[in-house]
């Protein structure tokens, strides 16, 4: 029974790690919003967000713009009933401010569960392996 539970609360998780992905290329604030928690921050990366809020405006006036965004899921750790871990490596392709950008980097996401909702609380992100092309801090 436990391993079931943990395997459901899982896929509750990575669905959600998902579907910021794909709200994200969809330039969907609205379902990109619903995912992230009242404390979501990135740390980390050369373009850090402080908030939710943050990250869902800059998506709507065009100051962020992915066009590719793949995960790679490596390992998930259910910290408590209501935190959970998914480490792994993120490639994102697109804009910010302007500036074309290509990285592929470490990724660790904390999410909690909010109101029965698991959500993305934070975004820690290692540098890149290698400074792709055309990529300015």
């Amino acid at each position: 029974m436990a391993d079931q539970i943990l395997a459901d609360i899982k896929k509750e998780v990575l669905g959600v790690h998902e579907a910021i992905t794909s709200a994200a290329l969809r330039k969907d604030l609205e379902e990109l919003g619903k995912h992230l928690s009242r404390h979501f921050s990135t740390e980390g990366g050369d373009y850090n967000f402080s908030s939710g809020a943050a990250l869902v405006g800059a998506v709507k006036n065009g100051d962020v713009d992915f066009h590719h965004i793949r995960n790679h899921v490596v390992d998930f750790k259910l910290l408590t009933p209501e935190s959970a871990v998914v480490v792994g490596r993120r490639e994102l392709k697109g804009r910010v401010r302007g500036n074309e950008f290509n990285a592929d980097f470490p990724l660790t996401a904390l999410y909690t569960r909010e109101s029965g909702q698991w959500k993305a609380a934070l975004w820690a992100v290692g540098r890149p392996e290698q400074e792709p092309a055309n990529f300015t801090a």
